[in-house]
Protein backbone atom coordinates (compact mmCIF):
# COMPACT_ATOMS: atom_id res chain seq x y z
CA UNK A 1 0.00 0.00 0.00
CA UNK A 2 1.87 3.52 -1.32
CA UNK A 3 0.77 6.31 1.46
CA UNK A 4 1.76 9.04 -1.37
CA UNK A 5 4.09 12.40 -0.04
CA UNK A 6 3.85 10.63 3.75
CA UNK A 7 5.67 7.64 2.80
CA UNK A 8 8.38 8.86 0.93
CA UNK A 9 9.46 11.26 3.99
CA UNK A 10 12.08 10.55 5.86
CA UNK A 11 10.66 8.69 8.87
CA UNK A 12 12.75 11.09 11.17
CA UNK A 13 11.03 14.23 9.43
CA UNK A 14 7.41 12.68 10.46
CA UNK A 15 8.49 12.13 13.74
CA UNK A 16 9.32 15.95 14.10
CA UNK A 17 5.73 16.72 12.54
CA UNK A 18 4.11 14.34 14.42
CA UNK A 19 5.30 16.38 17.68
CA UNK A 20 3.95 19.59 16.79
CA UNK A 21 0.62 17.92 16.70
CA UNK A 22 -2.17 18.95 19.14
CA UNK A 23 -3.22 16.34 21.16
CA UNK A 24 -7.06 16.86 20.40
CA UNK A 25 -5.66 15.56 16.81
CA UNK A 26 -3.73 12.86 17.20
CA UNK A 27 -6.31 10.41 17.24
CA UNK A 28 -6.83 11.83 13.50
CA UNK A 29 -3.03 11.31 13.27
CA UNK A 30 -2.74 8.04 14.37
CA UNK A 31 -5.82 6.82 11.96
CA UNK A 32 -4.59 8.23 8.70
CA UNK A 33 -2.52 5.16 7.86
CA UNK A 34 0.02 2.24 9.56
CA UNK A 35 2.83 4.64 9.31
CA UNK A 36 1.88 7.65 11.14
CA UNK A 37 0.30 5.22 13.63
CA UNK A 38 3.32 3.78 14.38
CA UNK A 39 4.78 7.25 14.87
CA UNK A 40 1.97 8.50 16.96
CA UNK A 41 0.92 6.17 19.51
CA UNK A 42 4.61 6.83 21.78
CA UNK A 43 3.47 10.51 21.08
CA UNK A 44 -0.04 9.74 22.73
CA UNK A 45 0.84 7.55 25.52
CA UNK A 46 4.27 9.33 26.01
CA UNK A 47 2.11 12.20 28.96
CA UNK A 48 -0.89 10.93 30.53
CA UNK A 49 -2.45 13.31 32.39
CA UNK A 50 -5.30 11.73 34.59
CA UNK A 51 -8.44 13.86 35.96
CA UNK A 52 -11.27 11.57 36.85
CA UNK A 53 -11.78 7.33 38.48
CA UNK A 54 -13.27 6.35 35.35
CA UNK A 55 -10.57 7.43 32.82
CA UNK A 56 -7.81 6.18 35.39
CA UNK A 57 -9.47 2.63 35.03
CA UNK A 58 -10.01 2.95 31.41
CA UNK A 59 -6.48 3.85 30.45
CA UNK A 60 -4.75 1.28 33.06
CA UNK A 61 -6.66 -1.70 31.51
CA UNK A 62 -5.37 -0.50 28.09
CA UNK A 63 -1.65 0.07 29.53
CA UNK A 64 -1.87 -3.80 31.17
CA UNK A 65 -2.72 -4.97 27.81
CA UNK A 66 -0.57 -7.82 26.66
CA UNK A 67 1.38 -6.95 23.65
CA UNK A 68 -0.11 -10.11 21.85
CA UNK A 69 -3.64 -8.18 22.53
CA UNK A 70 -2.58 -5.00 21.34
CA UNK A 71 -3.01 -3.43 18.06
CA UNK A 72 0.01 -3.83 15.71
CA UNK A 73 1.35 -6.39 18.77
CA UNK A 74 2.51 -2.85 21.02
CA UNK A 75 3.72 -2.96 24.74
CA UNK A 76 1.62 0.25 25.28
CA UNK A 77 3.27 0.82 28.88
CA UNK A 78 6.76 0.88 27.50
CA UNK A 79 5.61 4.64 25.85
CA UNK A 80 4.80 6.38 29.01
CA UNK A 81 7.01 8.92 29.91
CA UNK A 82 5.09 11.26 32.31
CA UNK A 83 1.69 10.22 34.18
CA UNK A 84 -0.07 12.43 36.31
CA UNK A 85 -2.93 11.45 38.49
CA UNK A 86 -5.34 14.26 40.06
CA UNK A 87 -6.84 13.03 43.68
CA UNK A 88 -9.91 12.43 42.35
CA UNK A 89 -8.86 9.45 40.29
CA UNK A 90 -8.70 7.94 43.68
CA UNK A 91 -12.54 8.93 44.61
CA UNK A 92 -14.50 6.35 45.86
CA UNK A 93 -17.92 6.97 46.19
CA UNK A 94 -21.29 7.81 44.09
CA UNK A 95 -21.28 6.47 40.41
CA UNK A 96 -18.17 5.87 40.43
CA UNK A 97 -17.74 3.27 43.14
CA UNK A 98 -17.65 0.14 40.64
CA UNK A 99 -14.36 1.90 38.59
CA UNK A 100 -13.38 2.55 41.71
CA UNK A 101 -13.24 -0.87 42.91
CA UNK A 102 -11.94 -2.36 40.01
CA UNK A 103 -9.33 0.26 39.54
CA UNK A 104 -7.91 -0.72 43.25
CA UNK A 105 -4.53 -2.23 43.27
CA UNK A 106 -4.04 -1.74 39.98
CA UNK A 107 -1.97 1.80 40.31
CA UNK A 108 1.61 -0.38 41.91
CA UNK A 109 1.38 -2.97 39.06
CA UNK A 110 0.66 -0.49 36.28
CA UNK A 111 3.81 1.47 37.36
CA UNK A 112 5.65 -1.50 37.38
CA UNK A 113 5.32 -1.79 34.07
CA UNK A 114 6.34 1.98 33.34
CA UNK A 115 9.93 1.22 33.21
CA UNK A 116 10.90 4.07 30.74
CA UNK A 117 9.00 6.80 33.06
CA UNK A 118 10.47 9.94 33.45
CA UNK A 119 8.25 11.92 35.44
CA UNK A 120 5.57 10.54 38.44
CA UNK A 121 2.95 12.73 39.88
CA UNK A 122 0.13 10.99 42.21
CA UNK A 123 -2.33 13.60 42.84
CA UNK A 124 -3.25 15.79 45.68
CA UNK A 125 -4.70 13.20 48.10
CA UNK A 126 -3.67 10.06 49.66
CA UNK A 127 -4.59 6.75 49.11
CA UNK A 128 -3.07 3.06 50.21
CA UNK A 129 -2.32 2.42 46.64
CA UNK A 130 0.67 4.55 46.49
CA UNK A 131 2.15 3.17 49.43
CA UNK A 132 2.72 0.32 47.17
CA UNK A 133 3.89 2.56 44.66
CA UNK A 134 6.61 3.75 47.02
CA UNK A 135 7.42 0.19 47.63
CA UNK A 136 8.34 -0.49 43.96
CA UNK A 137 10.07 3.06 43.12
CA UNK A 138 11.97 1.50 46.19
CA UNK A 139 13.02 -2.00 45.33
CA UNK A 140 12.74 -2.11 41.22
CA UNK A 141 15.05 -0.41 38.92
CA UNK A 142 13.73 3.04 36.93
CA UNK A 143 17.23 4.32 35.45
CA UNK A 144 15.18 7.30 33.77
CA UNK A 145 12.98 8.46 36.49
CA UNK A 146 13.60 11.63 37.14
CA UNK A 147 10.44 13.43 39.39
CA UNK A 148 8.77 11.81 41.49
CA UNK A 149 5.73 12.98 43.99
CA UNK A 150 3.64 10.98 46.20
CA UNK A 151 1.19 11.73 49.20
CA UNK A 152 0.97 8.51 51.35
CA UNK A 153 -0.89 7.23 52.94
CA UNK A 154 -1.69 5.82 56.79
CA UNK A 155 -1.94 2.36 56.30
CA UNK A 156 1.23 0.08 55.65
CA UNK A 157 -0.36 -3.15 54.71
CA UNK A 158 1.37 -2.99 51.39
CA UNK A 159 5.10 -2.49 52.51
CA UNK A 160 7.47 -4.89 52.52
CA UNK A 161 10.68 -4.91 54.43
CA UNK A 162 13.35 -3.60 52.04
CA UNK A 163 16.16 -6.99 52.19
CA UNK A 164 18.45 -5.97 49.33
CA UNK A 165 19.54 -2.40 48.78
CA UNK A 166 19.97 -1.55 44.78
CA UNK A 167 20.97 2.00 43.29
CA UNK A 168 17.97 1.95 41.00
CA UNK A 169 17.48 5.97 41.08
CA UNK A 170 20.64 7.22 39.26
CA UNK A 171 18.37 9.97 37.11
CA UNK A 172 16.29 11.55 40.07
CA UNK A 173 16.46 14.79 40.36
CA UNK A 174 13.15 16.52 41.79
CA UNK A 175 11.79 14.35 45.17
CA UNK A 176 8.15 15.58 46.43
CA UNK A 177 6.04 13.62 49.19
CA UNK A 178 4.36 14.45 52.16
CA UNK A 179 3.60 12.85 54.92
CA UNK A 180 0.84 11.74 57.20
CA UNK A 181 1.66 12.41 61.06
CA UNK A 182 1.12 8.77 61.60
CA UNK A 183 3.71 7.75 59.18
CA UNK A 184 4.17 3.80 59.66
CA UNK A 185 7.58 2.54 60.03
CA UNK A 186 8.12 0.79 57.36
CA UNK A 187 7.35 3.47 54.77
CA UNK A 188 10.03 5.52 57.12
CA UNK A 189 12.39 3.18 55.91
CA UNK A 190 11.76 3.11 52.78
CA UNK A 191 11.26 6.83 52.19
CA UNK A 192 14.85 7.36 53.95
CA UNK A 193 16.04 4.29 51.55
CA UNK A 194 15.16 6.63 48.34
CA UNK A 195 16.85 9.10 49.87
CA UNK A 196 19.76 7.67 50.46
CA UNK A 197 19.89 6.22 46.71
CA UNK A 198 19.60 9.74 45.04
CA UNK A 199 20.79 12.12 47.74
CA UNK A 200 23.98 12.37 45.77
CA UNK A 201 22.18 13.95 42.23
CA UNK A 202 18.91 15.41 44.27
CA UNK A 203 18.12 19.09 43.38
CA UNK A 204 15.04 19.60 44.77
CA UNK A 205 13.26 18.28 48.07
CA UNK A 206 10.10 18.64 49.46
CA UNK A 207 8.91 16.96 52.23
CA UNK A 208 5.75 18.00 53.47
CA UNK A 209 4.67 17.01 56.70
CA UNK A 210 2.48 17.88 59.81
CA UNK A 211 3.69 19.43 63.12
CA UNK A 212 2.80 16.44 64.83
CA UNK A 213 4.72 14.30 62.47
CA UNK A 214 7.65 15.90 63.09
CA UNK A 215 7.61 15.59 66.90
CA UNK A 216 6.62 12.01 66.93
CA UNK A 217 8.69 9.93 69.33
CA UNK A 218 7.32 7.03 67.63
CA UNK A 219 9.30 7.59 64.02
CA UNK A 220 12.86 8.43 63.54
CA UNK A 221 13.51 11.93 61.73
CA UNK A 222 12.57 11.24 57.70
CA UNK A 223 16.41 13.32 56.79
CA UNK A 224 19.08 10.58 58.55
CA UNK A 225 21.52 13.32 60.20
CA UNK A 226 24.58 11.86 58.14
CA UNK A 227 23.15 12.16 54.74
CA UNK A 228 24.56 15.02 52.26
CA UNK A 229 23.26 16.21 49.54
CA UNK A 230 25.99 17.91 47.51
CA UNK A 231 23.30 18.61 44.50
CA UNK A 232 20.44 20.28 46.38
CA UNK A 233 19.43 23.53 45.11
CA UNK A 234 15.63 23.38 46.22
CA UNK A 235 14.45 23.03 49.66
CA UNK A 236 11.25 22.54 51.27
CA UNK A 237 10.51 21.05 54.82
CA UNK A 238 9.18 22.02 58.41
CA UNK A 239 11.21 23.34 60.72
CA UNK A 240 12.06 20.40 62.50
CA UNK A 241 14.00 18.84 59.11
CA UNK A 242 14.87 22.19 58.37
CA UNK A 243 17.78 21.53 61.68
CA UNK A 244 19.16 18.54 60.29
CA UNK A 245 19.86 19.86 57.03
CA UNK A 246 20.75 23.75 58.21
CA UNK A 247 24.56 22.71 58.35
CA UNK A 248 25.06 21.93 54.42
CA UNK A 249 22.87 24.65 53.34
CA UNK A 250 25.06 26.66 51.69
CA UNK A 251 24.51 25.66 48.12
CA UNK A 252 20.46 25.89 48.49
CA UNK A 253 19.02 28.40 46.37
CA UNK A 254 15.11 28.27 47.01
CA UNK A 255 13.51 27.25 50.36
CA UNK A 256 10.46 27.23 50.88
CA UNK A 257 9.84 26.64 54.92
CA UNK A 258 6.29 24.35 55.29
CA UNK A 259 5.50 25.56 58.71
CA UNK A 260 2.80 27.13 60.63
CA UNK A 261 4.67 27.63 64.23
CA UNK A 262 5.13 30.57 65.45
CA UNK A 263 7.65 29.20 67.24
CA UNK A 264 10.44 28.88 64.85
CA UNK A 265 13.65 29.86 65.36
CA UNK A 266 17.16 29.83 62.71
CA UNK A 267 20.24 31.11 63.30
CA UNK A 268 20.64 34.38 61.26
CA UNK A 269 23.73 33.15 59.28
CA UNK A 270 21.93 29.91 57.93
CA UNK A 271 21.15 29.37 53.93
CA UNK A 272 23.22 32.72 53.00
CA UNK A 273 22.89 31.94 49.40
CA UNK A 274 18.81 31.34 49.30
CA UNK A 275 17.09 33.72 46.14
CA UNK A 276 13.82 32.49 46.83
CA UNK A 277 11.77 32.03 50.03
CA UNK A 278 8.37 30.57 50.39
CA UNK A 279 6.96 30.77 53.71
CA UNK A 280 3.86 31.65 56.05
CA UNK A 281 3.94 35.73 55.86
CA UNK A 282 5.05 35.79 59.60
CA UNK A 283 7.95 34.05 58.96
CA UNK A 284 9.39 36.52 56.41
CA UNK A 285 11.11 38.73 59.59
CA UNK A 286 13.45 35.75 60.47
CA UNK A 287 15.02 35.90 56.87
CA UNK A 288 14.78 39.73 56.26
CA UNK A 289 15.33 41.78 59.47
CA UNK A 290 17.79 44.53 60.47
CA UNK A 291 19.92 41.98 61.62
CA UNK A 292 20.18 40.47 58.24
CA UNK A 293 20.07 43.50 56.04
CA UNK A 294 21.94 43.15 52.92
CA UNK A 295 23.04 39.34 53.96
CA UNK A 296 20.68 37.10 51.97
CA UNK A 297 20.17 38.52 47.99
CA UNK A 298 16.20 37.24 48.09
CA UNK A 299 14.36 38.28 44.94
CA UNK A 300 11.42 35.73 44.94
CA UNK A 301 9.01 35.74 47.99
CA UNK A 302 5.94 33.37 47.95
CA UNK A 303 3.73 33.65 51.25
CA UNK A 304 1.64 30.80 52.62
CA UNK A 305 2.58 29.01 49.35
CA UNK A 306 0.67 30.84 47.32
CA UNK A 307 0.41 29.44 43.86
CA UNK A 308 -1.24 29.83 40.42
CA UNK A 309 -2.56 26.52 39.38
CA UNK A 310 -5.39 25.95 36.06
CA UNK A 311 -8.75 26.12 37.90
CA UNK A 312 -7.77 26.18 41.42
CA UNK A 313 -4.65 26.46 43.23
CA UNK A 314 -3.06 25.40 46.88
CA UNK A 315 -5.22 26.69 49.67
CA UNK A 316 -4.31 28.11 53.42
CA UNK A 317 -5.82 27.75 56.18
CA UNK A 318 -6.25 31.13 56.96
CA UNK A 319 -6.17 33.91 54.56
CA UNK A 320 -4.58 37.29 55.73
CA UNK A 321 -5.57 41.22 55.77
CA UNK A 322 -4.11 43.58 54.92
CA UNK A 323 -3.09 44.17 58.05
CA UNK A 324 -1.43 41.28 58.47
CA UNK A 325 0.73 41.43 55.66
CA UNK A 326 2.31 44.89 56.51
CA UNK A 327 5.00 43.70 58.59
CA UNK A 328 6.43 41.00 55.86
CA UNK A 329 6.03 43.50 53.00
CA UNK A 330 8.20 46.39 55.15
CA UNK A 331 10.81 43.63 55.25
CA UNK A 332 11.21 43.24 51.69
CA UNK A 333 13.28 46.24 51.96
CA UNK A 334 15.89 44.41 53.53
CA UNK A 335 17.23 42.01 50.80
CA UNK A 336 20.65 42.62 49.41
CA UNK A 337 18.63 42.68 46.14
CA UNK A 338 15.44 43.98 45.00
CA UNK A 339 12.26 42.09 44.93
CA UNK A 340 11.71 40.61 41.21
CA UNK A 341 8.59 38.17 41.95
CA UNK A 342 5.88 38.31 44.78
CA UNK A 343 2.95 35.67 45.25
CA UNK A 344 0.69 36.36 48.39
CA UNK A 345 -3.14 35.40 49.44
CA UNK A 346 -4.82 38.56 50.51
CA UNK A 347 -8.84 38.47 51.69
CA UNK A 348 -9.57 41.58 49.53
CA UNK A 349 -8.14 43.69 47.08
CA UNK A 350 -7.63 46.83 48.81
CA UNK A 351 -6.02 49.22 45.60
CA UNK A 352 -5.07 51.67 48.35
CA UNK A 353 -3.10 49.68 50.24
CA UNK A 354 -1.89 47.17 47.55
CA UNK A 355 -0.35 50.37 46.06
CA UNK A 356 1.46 51.36 48.99
CA UNK A 357 2.74 47.82 49.70
CA UNK A 358 4.09 48.07 46.23
CA UNK A 359 5.70 51.51 46.02
CA UNK A 360 9.27 50.39 46.78
CA UNK A 361 9.28 47.54 44.05
CA UNK A 362 10.16 48.55 40.89
CA UNK A 363 11.82 45.96 39.94
CA UNK A 364 9.48 43.76 40.14
CA UNK A 365 8.26 41.46 37.46
CA UNK A 366 5.65 39.08 38.31
CA UNK A 367 2.76 39.47 40.62
CA UNK A 368 0.24 37.10 41.84
CA UNK A 369 -2.06 37.61 44.08
CA UNK A 370 -4.74 35.14 45.52
CA UNK A 371 -7.89 36.71 46.53
CA UNK A 372 -10.77 35.27 48.92
CA UNK A 373 -13.22 38.42 48.26
CA UNK A 374 -14.71 38.59 44.52
CA UNK A 375 -13.12 42.43 43.55
CA UNK A 376 -15.36 45.12 42.61
CA UNK A 377 -15.69 46.24 39.01
CA UNK A 378 -14.41 49.34 39.87
CA UNK A 379 -11.06 48.35 41.81
CA UNK A 380 -10.45 46.39 38.25
CA UNK A 381 -10.20 49.72 36.68
CA UNK A 382 -8.56 51.19 39.18
CA UNK A 383 -5.80 48.33 39.23
CA UNK A 384 -4.26 49.60 36.52
CA UNK A 385 -5.11 53.52 37.05
CA UNK A 386 -3.47 53.71 40.48
CA UNK A 387 -1.10 50.53 41.10
CA UNK A 388 0.50 49.42 37.35
CA UNK A 389 2.13 52.60 36.97
CA UNK A 390 4.13 51.74 39.69
CA UNK A 391 5.70 48.82 38.23
CA UNK A 392 7.00 49.73 34.95
CA UNK A 393 8.95 46.18 34.86
CA UNK A 394 5.68 43.91 35.34
CA UNK A 395 5.27 41.58 32.33
CA UNK A 396 3.06 39.17 34.60
CA UNK A 397 -0.17 40.01 36.71
CA UNK A 398 -2.18 36.89 38.16
CA UNK A 399 -5.41 37.37 40.12
CA UNK A 400 -6.17 34.12 41.40
CA UNK A 401 -9.67 32.86 42.70
CA UNK A 402 -7.86 29.40 44.25
CA UNK A 403 -10.04 30.24 47.47
CA UNK A 404 -13.38 30.45 45.97
CA UNK A 405 -12.67 27.06 44.19
CA UNK A 406 -10.93 25.23 47.30
CA UNK A 407 -14.65 23.94 48.28
CA UNK A 408 -16.67 24.10 45.13
CA UNK A 409 -14.43 23.37 41.89
CA UNK A 410 -17.22 25.41 39.05
CA UNK A 411 -17.23 28.50 41.23
CA UNK A 412 -15.58 31.64 40.13
CA UNK A 413 -15.90 35.32 40.16
CA UNK A 414 -18.13 37.42 38.60
CA UNK A 415 -16.43 38.37 35.80
CA UNK A 416 -14.61 35.16 35.18
CA UNK A 417 -15.71 34.63 31.54
CA UNK A 418 -16.56 38.22 30.85
CA UNK A 419 -14.31 38.20 27.67
CA UNK A 420 -15.11 42.11 26.26
CA UNK A 421 -14.40 43.67 30.08
CA UNK A 422 -11.12 41.60 30.35
CA UNK A 423 -10.49 42.68 27.31
CA UNK A 424 -10.99 46.60 27.86
CA UNK A 425 -9.10 46.10 31.22
CA UNK A 426 -5.93 44.26 29.40
CA UNK A 427 -5.52 46.87 26.68
CA UNK A 428 -6.08 49.71 29.56
CA UNK A 429 -3.14 48.34 31.87
CA UNK A 430 -0.92 47.68 28.41
CA UNK A 431 -0.95 51.27 28.41
CA UNK A 432 -0.16 51.60 32.27
CA UNK A 433 2.77 48.97 32.21
CA UNK A 434 3.97 48.46 28.54
CA UNK A 435 6.01 45.57 29.67
CA UNK A 436 3.20 43.11 30.40
CA UNK A 437 2.63 39.68 28.48
CA UNK A 438 0.52 38.14 30.70
CA UNK A 439 -2.44 38.51 32.55
CA UNK A 440 -5.07 36.73 34.36
CA UNK A 441 -8.65 37.28 36.54
CA UNK A 442 -9.31 33.79 37.19
CA UNK A 443 -7.21 30.90 37.38
CA UNK A 444 -9.49 29.22 34.09
CA UNK A 445 -7.59 31.05 31.24
CA UNK A 446 -4.64 33.52 30.57
CA UNK A 447 -4.74 36.80 28.08
CA UNK A 448 -1.36 36.40 26.44
CA UNK A 449 0.08 39.11 24.09
CA UNK A 450 1.58 38.18 21.10
CA UNK A 451 4.02 38.82 18.45
CA UNK A 452 1.99 40.91 16.56
CA UNK A 453 1.21 43.15 19.60
CA UNK A 454 -2.33 41.67 19.75
CA UNK A 455 -4.02 39.94 22.78
CA UNK A 456 -5.19 36.34 22.93
CA UNK A 457 -7.13 34.27 25.76
CA UNK A 458 -4.96 31.18 26.05
CA UNK A 459 -8.30 28.73 25.65
CA UNK A 460 -11.66 28.74 23.76
CA UNK A 461 -14.03 30.36 26.04
CA UNK A 462 -17.49 31.15 26.34
CA UNK A 463 -18.24 34.37 26.48
CA UNK A 464 -21.07 35.01 30.02
CA UNK A 465 -21.34 38.57 30.85
CA UNK A 466 -22.93 38.94 34.98
CA UNK A 467 -23.34 41.70 37.24
CA UNK A 468 -20.75 42.51 40.01
CA UNK A 469 -23.06 40.90 43.01
CA UNK A 470 -21.34 43.88 45.61
CA UNK A 471 -21.58 47.16 43.49
CA UNK A 472 -22.08 50.04 45.92
CA UNK A 473 -21.51 53.52 45.99
CA UNK A 474 -18.56 54.21 45.84
CA UNK A 475 -18.89 58.09 46.37
CA UNK A 476 -18.88 57.46 50.17
CA UNK A 477 -16.53 55.84 52.91
CA UNK A 478 -19.37 53.05 53.70
CA UNK A 479 -18.32 49.64 53.56
CA UNK A 480 -21.05 47.65 52.40
CA UNK A 481 -22.51 45.42 54.69
CA UNK A 482 -22.37 41.40 53.74
CA UNK A 483 -20.95 38.50 55.40
CA UNK A 484 -17.68 38.43 54.08
CA UNK A 485 -17.52 42.16 55.99
CA UNK A 486 -19.04 40.71 59.54
CA UNK A 487 -16.51 37.40 59.34
CA UNK A 488 -13.62 39.63 57.93
CA UNK A 489 -13.90 41.46 61.35
CA UNK A 490 -14.63 38.16 63.50
CA UNK A 491 -11.07 38.87 64.85
CA UNK A 492 -12.52 41.10 67.39
CA UNK A 493 -11.01 44.01 66.09
CA UNK A 494 -13.19 47.54 65.21
CA UNK A 495 -12.66 49.37 62.26
CA UNK A 496 -9.59 47.59 60.97
CA UNK A 497 -7.37 48.43 57.95
CA UNK A 498 -10.03 47.56 55.10
CA UNK A 499 -12.51 50.68 55.60
CA UNK A 500 -11.32 52.55 52.26
CA UNK A 501 -13.97 52.79 49.03
CA UNK A 502 -11.15 51.79 46.79
CA UNK A 503 -10.98 48.32 48.98
CA UNK A 504 -12.53 45.32 47.47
Amino acid sequence: MSYGLVSSLPVELLVVIGSFVRRRDLRAFLLANRLLNSIGTPLLYSRIELHDVRTAYTCFRTLRMLPKNASFRRHLAKFVRFLEMSSDCFYQSGLDREHSTMFGGRLPAIVLQLVNLQELRCGDGSDPQINGVLEIIATMPYPRLETLQLILDTSGDSVTNITTPMPCLPKLRNLHVEVPPDLHPKQVSLLRYVLATAAGQLQSLTLSTSESESTSSDNPPIIPPDIQFPSLRHLGVDSQALLHIEAQAENIRSLSLLTTSESFEMSPTSFPAVEELGCVFYHVSTFLSPATEGFRSIHTITLDLASYKRNGGDFTDYVPRWRDLEEAFGCFKYSAVSIRHLRFFVSRLNIILLGDALEGLKELESLLMVINTEPHAVALLELGIHVLPKLPRLHTLLISDAVLKFDKRDARFWFARDLEMQRMRVEEYEEHAPALRLVAFTTEFEWEKGADGKWFTTEEVENEVRDDPQEFDWSTDEEPTDEESDSDESDGDEGGDEDDPMEE
